[in-house]
């Protein structure tokens, strides 16, 4: 896995403080979100790109118990690098942590906390990483935007500003936390200033490359689902629609060993060795039982 490459970049650097007394000793990312621990639906997401050399950059309370859930990933037959942020001081401080493991190529940074879900997931991911001059982010109608960062638009509908949780949002439009970069992001975070309260915002970066002309947005429509799981609301809310759609599809959703196997990166042997290591968990009877399909 060398060259220039897509990379993958999950940030589990978070303290979860919005999920306290929860996350008192245990990273948000290792809670379960119905069958499977948080930072599972992100690996899926950026298995689904078709990327197989990921970053995590964890904090160092919740470096271990990282490592001892994901490993190295070649379980999965992906590589799984780890980076510690020792200081909380930002998203984009997150992913200059990894300017030298992305070198001169692109990346994808997805935030550990963040669930997409949709049909056309996958197509709607592939298609980010196609041609990557510049950045891509989505866009999502949400009710609460003054939590996110929010997109305005002129009255053609093209975007003109990016904000980081304003108080008084122009739209409804957050920006989940999914983005695709050039490799011009690492000299754009290094150059930006902190905000109020210390942190360099992705957002700034965001905002960055479409004053530069060099944003694109995907607006993600009805058909998908997307979760910020930080929060205890959010996090049951998560978990109860997985937890349907799972009944309903008859499958788990977003497996990583799924996936792996699909892209031909695990054989059908090992996606059985998989599932028998994990019984007698519903996990692994399905994962058996996708082996013997």
């Amino acid at each position: 896995m060398h060259g220039h490459e897509l990379k993958g970049v999950v940030l589990a650097a978070g303290r979860g403080s919005r999920l306290y007394p929860m996350t008192g000793a245990l990273s948000k990312e290792v809670l379960p979100v119905y069958d499977k621990p948080m930072i599972y639906y992100s690996l899926a997401t950026v298995m689904l790109a078709g990327i197989r050399d990921m970053a995590i950059v964890t904090n160092p309370d919740n470096n271990n118990i990282l490592r001892k859930l994901l490993g190295n990933g070649s379980r999965w037959g992906i590589s799984i690098n780890f980076m510690i942020q020792r200081e909380p001081k930002g998203i984009a401080d997150a992913l200059l942590l990894a300017k030298d493991f992305v070198g001169g190529g692109n990346c994808m940074l997805i935030l550990g906390d963040n669930i997409l879900l949709g049909s056309g997931l996958e197509q709607e991911i592939t298609c980010a990483t196609d041609d990557i001059d510049g950045c891509t982010i989505f866009g999502f109608q949400v009710d609460n935007p003054e939590q996110y960062g929010v997109v305005s638009f002129d009255d053609y509908g093209a975007p003109t500003r990016i904000s980081e949780k304003p108080a008084k949002p122009d739209s409804n439009w957050a920006i989940p936390g999914i983005y695709f970069y050039d490799n011009d992001v690492f000299k754009i975070a290094a150059d930006l200033t902190p905000s109020d309260r210390g942190e360099i915002e992705i957002s700034d970066v965001n905002h960055r490359y479409l004053a530069d002309g060099k944003l694109k947005l995907h607006r993600l429509g009805s058909e998908f689902s997307w979760f910020d799981a930080g929060t205890p609301e959010r996090f049951l809310d998560a978990a109860n629609y997985i937890r349907d759609l799972s009944h309903s599809l008859g499958k788990s959703v977003m497996a990583p060993e799924e996936i792996a196997h699909s892209k031909n990166w695990v054989s059908t042997c090992q996606l059985a060795e998989l599932g028998q290591a994990m019984l007698p968990s519903e996990y692994g009877k399905h994962l058996l039982a996708v082996s013997r399909m």
